[in-house]
């Protein structure tokens, strides 16, 4: 589905319409809601730090897989811009946080934790792409897009095996294996993989 209102396209998948079908069917609307307000904070905070390098964002698209803000210039900003538009998504979910946690906790965790993840050093995840920008200044991109592709199967296998030990001890907390078949879905189906 795609939609423009003044020159700004909304996109989105089926396969993200699937997957908040089946949040709002198995989860509890509450939990749904509070992470899905986090994302739009991490998303504001991507936007934003745009806005301050003087990028405007031409539409947002959302699948499955991840949600990417489409801004044409992005590939001439320079090192120190895309480091701090890549940072500032986590950037806002710990500053809310920080906000939350004396006010309403669980949401300030839901952000906390959004904050966490997204500074993992995996292909998709906001932390994987800052370790790509940083070892590419130093190594050829082609090395560091393997370097990050390892990072993102250790980080996966790790995750995967916190959730073994988990289940031993909760039956039904599968969080974590869902977060290692998606680091790893991304791996091998997401066709822009740095920015």
């Amino acid at each position: 589905m795609r939609i423009r209102i003044k020159g700004f396209t909304f996109e989105t998948t089926y396969s993200a319409a699937a997957l908040v079908s089946i949040i709002v069917i198995t989860g509890k609307n509450t939990s749904w809601a509070m992470c899905t307000l986090a994302v739009v904070i991490h998303e504001l905070g991507h936007i934003f730090a745009m806005k301050l390098c003087s990028l405007t964002p031409s539409g947002i698209h959302i699948s499955a897989f991840n949600i990417r803000i489409i801004e044409k210039e992005r590939h001439n900003t320079g090192f120190v811009k895309d480091i701090i538009i890549t940072a500032c998504g986590p950037a806002f979910n710990f500053a809310a946080y920080l906000l939350f946690i004396f006010l309403f906790d669980d949401f300030a965790y839901v952000n906390l934790f959004l904050g966490l993840f997204n500074i993992l050093p995996a292909v998709s995840l906001d932390g994987g792409q800052l370790l790509y920008m940083v070892l590419s200044k130093r190594f050829d991109p082609g090395v560091a897009s393997r370097i990050i592709d390892i990072l993102t199967i250790i980080t996966t296998v790790s995750l995967f095996s916190v959730e073994l030990l988990l289940l031993f001890s909760s039956v039904y907390n599968l969080s974590l294996l869902f977060i290692s078949v998606y680091l790893l879905l991304t791996l091998f189906f997401k066709k822009d993989k740095y920015l």
